[in-house]
């Protein structure tokens, strides 16, 4: 071995030595860490809560979910609804993610996800849904596959029927 070599050699152990130290303690501490702050309910609300800082959408036309999931393979089913004649949302939804397979647990899972509450769309009133052109009256039935949803907002028989013309 050389002189240099010789010379260097206790100064390149120490501080492989030290980095190894410090490389190691980093990994304990870190995965030490991990353990104590990480939980499944944790985990489960960071997936499924809504922030409070997101913006709220002021009606479910704001919003929309595009195209059809391609991962669905045929398990999907759009939501559309109608806020005014020229204004309309198409959100597709795998309907996989639903923990019922019903109109209501579709319909509020849409809303989640765009920021707006479902709720006045089941109370009836100014909202009148329709599946596949046939008006949902039970929202708690099981949805069919591949189905449309189109909830409209104040019209009247007249203007969804020219609607149905159209599409």
């Amino acid at each position: 071995m050389s002189k240099e070599a010789r010379q260097f050699l206790p100064q390149i152990l120490w501080y492989i030595a030290i980095w190894s130290v410090i490389a190691s303690a980093l990994f304990f501490l870190l995965r030490y860490r991990r353990s104590v702050l990480f939980s499944q309910e944790k985990y489960g609300a960071l997936l499924t809560t809504v922030s409070e800082k997101r913006q709220k959408a002021v009606d479910p036309c704001q919003f929309f979910i595009w195209g059809d999931p391609p991962n669905a393979e045929g398990n999907f089913a759009k939501a559309i609804f109608y806020c005014t004649p020229d204004k309309k949302a198409v959100n597709s939804l795998d309907l996989s993610v639903l923990s019922t397979m019903s109109y209501k647990a579709m319909l509020n899972e849409v809303g989640r996800i765009n920021g707006f509450s479902a709720e006045p769309v089941f109370n009836g009133g100014d909202w009148q849904c329709f599946s596949d052109r046939e008006k949902i009256t039970d929202f708690d039935a099981k949805i069919k596959l591949k189905s449309r949803v189109e909830c409209f907002y104040h019209f009247n028989q007249a203007e969804i029927k020219k609607v149905y013309a159209e599409n």
